[in-house]
């Protein structure tokens, strides 16, 4: 017998969001807890080419110390209109979090991108229609 689930599951509640960065579309997670935003180091190289050779940076996420660079970008977001230069943290290769991409709140200002606390859902206020 299956069990009700009375709590969504953590990876239900990501606000996700549909972004280019450097002209390439990816899905991104959005995170208000975050006061920088992160770049995987596979789409950082795609998006801007090289990602050596830039003083080095240190940044805990979730507990971890990684190491990298900070390279600034410009995100697009693809469903509105809302966009912004963000200089933002990029772990070196191989560390646990070198694939994803994590919106902080150094994009999600000035691009306006909103996070409905109910749903977890990333959202513009243009594009958001009105509950029953």
């Amino acid at each position: 017998m299956k069990r009700k689930r009375h709590a969504p599951e953590l990876g239900e509640m990501q606000a996700v969001a549909y972004v280019r960065i450097g002209g390439y579309p990816t899905a991104a997670m959005a995170d208000t807890g975050s006061p920088r935003s992160v770049v995987g180091y596979e789409i950082a190289e795609r998006a801007c080419g090289k990602v050596t050779n830039l003083p080095p940076a240190k940044m805990n996420i979730a507990g971890h110390r990684l190491t990298g660079t900070i390279v600034e970008f410009e995100v697009e977001m693809i469903e509105c209109p809302g966009k912004a230069t963000i200089k933002a943290f990029v772990p070196d290769k191989g560390q646990k979090f070198a694939k994803g991409v994590l919106l902080g709140m150094d994009f999600l200002q000035p691009a306006g991108l909103h996070i409905d606390a109910v749903t977890g859902e990333a959202y513009c206020p243009e594009t958001k229609r009105a509950r029953k």
